[in-house]
């Protein structure tokens, strides 16, 4: 059930960047950046970083199947404050692709006690990710906090 989670986390992350940002967003500079295929983050990494992902899923190229999206993934330099959370990202998502290329319907037992055991783990770098090409890259809106928890407690704060 979780691998169902994480896998349609990492298909949001390119999902909200092919889309671009909400259409109830006031803000025109966004959206006329976005149609432009160039988008303003606050550092000149981050700029490039939005920019290349915003390349990648408007081409459709991570679409096309989980290793491709891992491909497409590992093609991106990320900036430093994602650096983590964009690696367990591509990592879930390999992992993902490992358990979903065994063919005949039913996981590697030890891939998936492997995912399971790290699965909160990599929701919340999928989480941060989202997060960052919300604010930084105007793609698509924030995650709301409750996304990420998986227990019935408040994370508190």
């Amino acid at each position: 059930m979780r691998r169902t989670v994480i896998g349609l986390a990492v298909a949001a992350v390119f999902v909200l960047g092919a889309c671009g940002g909400d259409d109830d967003d006031s803000s025109s500079d966004a959206a006329e950046s976005e149609s432009s295929g160039e988008v303003s983050a606050s550092s000149p990494e981050a700029e490039r970083f939005c920019n290349d992902f915003l390349d990648l899923t408007q081409s459709g190229a991570a679409g096309s199947s989980p290793e491709a999206a891992v491909e497409a993934l590992r093609g991106l330099e990320p900036p430093e404050e994602i650096a983590d959370a964009f690696a367990l990202t591509i990592e879930g998502t390999e992992l993902q692709a490992q358990m979903a290329a065994e063919g005949d319907g039913q996981p590697d037992p030890e891939l998936q006690a492997e995912f399971d055991e790290r699965s909160e783990e990599f929701q919340q770098a999928n989480m941060q990710v989202q997060e960052f090409l919300a604010t930084e890259c105007n793609l698509g809106p924030a995650p709301s906090e409750s996304e990420g928890d998986s227990g019935g407690e408040d994370a508190g704060g």
